[in-house]
């Protein structure tokens, strides 16, 4: 008789260390803790996950979407698959695929602030952002402290050109994360096309003075200073920014 394979699945305490790891930013602790899961089991749904989900974090795209279907496979009805998926899908520009998955995620998990954001980038993807604003919003009813969901919040309602809205949304989110240099970059936009070119030009000191510059977000944040001195009127500096932009 053909022994039936066994579906187990990691410990609490292994994937809270996990998701520690993924809090801490720390990508080599967590290949050793989904090493360790794979390894002992490799027939878990909850071991693809944070197989797909370490793979996306180093922007390894392909192996994160392999890993995801993996786990989706064994477990069809496992939401944050799906949310993690989608935010794959959305990076490799298959948006409406992507949106697809995020819808899956909230009707699976519908108080999980994080499938509602979710969802809401995928509406922003697309150029929908009223429904993305809308998602947003609930993401944060239900975590309130939460600085990326203001920064996605702000972001989007400066595209639907609410930038008083806007302004306040990313000020949380810089009061909830003053690290996070993203957030400075999309204030400093938000104050640029709302023509407030000198607090657009001061927030974007904030980013050098925090030492937040590097490899990363140097380029946008140049190119944002050449866009800001060329308003005010100081275009040698512009012309220096935006080499540096290069």
């Amino acid at each position: 008789m053909e022994k039936k394979e066994e579906f187990r699945e990691p410990s609490l305490e292994t994937i809270n260390l996990a998701v520690e790891a993924i809090e801490q930013n720390d990508l080599e602790k967590l290949k050793y803790y989904v090493q360790g899961m794979l390894n002992k089991y490799k027939n878990g749904s909850t071991s693809w996950l944070f197989s797909g989900i370490f793979y996306n974090l180093n922007n390894n795209l392909v192996e994160s979407e392999k890993s995801i279907l993996k786990s989706l496979d064994i477990n069809p009805n496992y939401g944050e698959a799906h949310r993690i998926y989608a935010d794959i899908l959305r990076k490799k520009n298959r948006s409406d695929e992507s949106l697809k998955h995020a819808k899956l995620a909230v009707e699976i998990n519908q108080e999980s602030a994080a499938a509602l954001d979710t969802l809401g980038t995928s509406f922003a993807k697309l150029n929908n952002h009223q429904d993305a604003e809308i998602n947003f919003l609930k993401a944060i009813k239900i975590k309130p402290e939460t600085a990326v969901f203001f920064n996605n919040l702000g972001n989007t309602q400066r595209h639907l050109g609410k930038h008083a809205e806007s302004i306040i949304s990313l000020k949380k989110a810089k009061e909830l994360s003053p690290n996070f240099a993203e957030i400075y970059n999309n204030l400093s936009l938000t104050y640029f096309e709302k023509g407030d070119y000198q607090n657009a030009y001061k927030v974007l000191k904030e980013i050098e003075n925090k030492n937040l510059l590097n490899n990363y977000n140097a380029k946008d944040l140049f190119t944002s200073y050449g866009h800001i001195c060329s308003k005010i009127y100081q275009f040698k500096k512009a012309k220096e920014y935006y080499k540096k932009a290069l």
